[in-house]
C-alpha cells in the first residue's frame, strides 16, 4: 500500500488532535527545530530539559512543590541563591555565600550567570518581626528590644532598659535605669537609677540613686543616694570635692587637701573641717596664740612660761603649785606663790 504524505499546507489549524495520532508515533526527529507552540501545553509525565538556559517568561509562576532545590548535584564550592533583576539599578540578591559560610542579602552587579563566587556590592537592610537567634553580631544600629546576652562592642545609643550584666566599656549617655552589674568603663552621663555593682571608671554625671558597690574612679557628679561601698567589698580611698553625710559615716581615714599638718582641726560654721595657725599640737605640746578662756580648772604637770593672760571666768579656783619652798616658783615667774 502506497504511503500518503501530508504536506504542511494541507493541515488546518487544530486539525491534528490526540485521537488522530497513534500512541508513541511522534518522536523528536519528526518535530521542527526551534518550534513554537502557541497554546496551552499539559505534560502529564515528567519534563526533562537538557540545555544551558531555561527561560520562563510568564507573568505569574506557581510551583506546587514546597521544596525548591538549587545547585543540584553541586560540590559545595559555589554560591547559591536568588538574584532579582532591577533594571538599571543594582540587582538584589539572597544567597548562600560559600566563602564566608553564611547567608547574605544585598546588592550585586551579577546577572545570575555566575557559577562560582557572586560579587556582593553591598549589604541591605532587613525588616522583620520578632527575631529569635542563638547570637547576634552587629556592625550597625539595633532598634528594638534585645533579650539575651550581648558579647562584643556596642557603639551607639541605647534607648530602653538594660536588664542584665554589662561587661566591657560603655561610651555614651545612658538614659533609663540600669539593673545589673557594670564591669568596665562608663564614659558619658547616666540618667536613672543604677542597681548593681559598677566595676571600672565612671566618667560623667549620674542622676539617680546608685545601689551597689563602686570600684573605680567616678569623674562627675552623683545626684541621688549612694548605697554601697566605694571601692568594692573592701573600702578604698576616694577623692571628693564635697562629701555630705545625712546621717553617719564611718571612714578608716580621710585626707582633706586644704588642712595643714600640726594644726588642730575644728568644725567650721557650715560643718566643714577647718584648721587655724593659732592652735597647733605636735603630739606633746598644745600651743595657743592668743587669750585662753577656761570655764573650769586648768591643770599642768610641769612649769611653763607664757606671755598670754590666763583668765578664769565664773566662780572657780586656781591651782597653786605645791612642793617645798625651794621647789615653788617665785613671783617673778608670774606664778602665785604659796
Amino acid at each position: 500500500m502506497p504511503v500518503t504524505r501530508i504536506k504542511t499546507n494541507q493541515i488546518t489549524d487544530s486539525a491534528v488532535t490526540s485521537a488522530k495520532i497513534a500512541d508513541l508515533n511522534v518522536t523528536g526527529g519528526k518535530l521542527e527545530n526551534n518550534m513554537t507552540y502557541g497554546s496551552n501545553l499539559t505534560v502529564s509525565g515528567n519534563l526533562t530539559v537538557n540545555g544551558t538556559t531555561t527561560t520562563v517568561d510568564t507573568t505569574n509562576t506557581t510551583v506546587a512543590d514546597p521544596i525548591m532545590l538549587l545547585s543540584s548535584g553541586g560540590s559545595g564550592t559555589v554560591d547559591g541563591g536568588i538574584i532579582i533583576d532591577r533594571g538599571a539599578s543594582s540587582n538584589a540578591m539572597m544567597l548562600w555565600d560559600e566563602s564566608a559560610d553564611e547567608f547574605a542579602m544585598g546588592l550585586t552587579t551579577d546577572a545570575g550567570t555566575t557559577a562560582g563566587d557572586v560579587t556582593i556590592a553591598s549589604y541591605s537592610d532587613l525588616h522583620i518581626g520578632a527575631l529569635t537567634t542563638s547570637g547576634i553580631t552587629s556592625t550597625g544600629s539595633i532598634s528594638g528590644d534585645v533579650t539575651g546576652d550581648v558579647t562584643g562592642d556596642l557603639t551607639g545609643n541605647v534607648t530602653g532598659n538594660v536588664t542584665g550584666n554589662v561587661t566591657g566599656d560603655l561610651t555614651g549617655d545612658v538614659t533609663g535605669n540600669v539593673t545589673g552589674d557594670l564591669t568596665g568603663d562608663v564614659t558619658g552621663n547616666v540618667t536613672g537609677n543604677v542597681t548593681g555593682n559598677v566595676t571600672g571608671d565612671l566618667t560623667g554625671d549620674v542622676t539617680g540613686d546608685v545601689t551597689g558597690n563602686l570600684t573605680g574612679n567616678v569623674t562627675g557628679n552623683v545626684t541621688g543616694n549612694l548605697d554601697g561601698i566605694v571601692g568594692g567589698n573592701t573600702p578604698a580611698a576616694g577623692t571628693f570635692t564635697t562629701l555630705t553625710a545625712n546621717t553617719s559615716a564611718t571612714l578608716a581615714s580621710a585626707a582633706v587637701s586644704d588642712l595643714t599638718s600640726g594644726r588642730v582641726v575644728l568644725a567650721g560654721t557650715s560643718g566643714e573641717l577647718e584648721d587655724n595657725a593659732n592652735l597647733t599640737f605636735d603630739g606633746s605640746t598644745l600651743a595657743v596664740t592668743g587669750a585662753v578662756t577656761a570655764s573650769s580648772g586648768v591643770v599642768g604637770s610641769t612649769s611653763a612660761t607664757t606671755g598670754a593672760t590666763l583668765k578664769v571666768d565664773a566662780t572657780d579656783s586656781m591651782m597653786i603649785p605645791v612642793g617645798t619652798t625651794a621647789q615653788r616658783p617665785g613671783t617673778g615667774n608670774r606664778y602665785v606663790p604659796l
